[in-house]
């Protein structure tokens, strides 16, 4: 599947609650999200975020998650795709936008 049909996929089935939702840390192949409601439905998270590849582990800490994804280019895609370069900026570089 291209990239082009994963974001319109992931757009057009996005859960309500990653709206709300923020991207808190990024390394390797980790991403942490934080600000999930308390109702938020774990096999639906689960199944959005390994439509960019095969997820490792995920644990849930009241409002958070931990995504381990097998490869760490499927971490990036996720966060790039779902929360933007300027989330991911923001998270890499502490909120400052510096290059790399």
């Amino acid at each position: 599947m291209s990239t082009e049909n994963l974001t319109f996929l992931s757009n057009s089935v996005k859960p309500h609650y990653l709206q709300l939702s923020k991207l808190d840390h990024m390394k390797g192949n980790e991403l942490k999200i934080s600000h999930l409601p308390s109702d938020f439905n774990k096999d639906e998270f689960r199944d959005f975020f390994s439509l960019h590849g095969k997820i490792q582990s995920i644990s849930f800490d009241h409002s958070q998650a931990m995504i381990s994804y097998f490869d760490h280019r499927d971490a990036q895609n996720t966060a790039m795709d779902y929360y933007g370069p300027h989330a991911v900026l923001g998270v890499l570089y502490g909120g400052k936008h510096q290059s790399p």
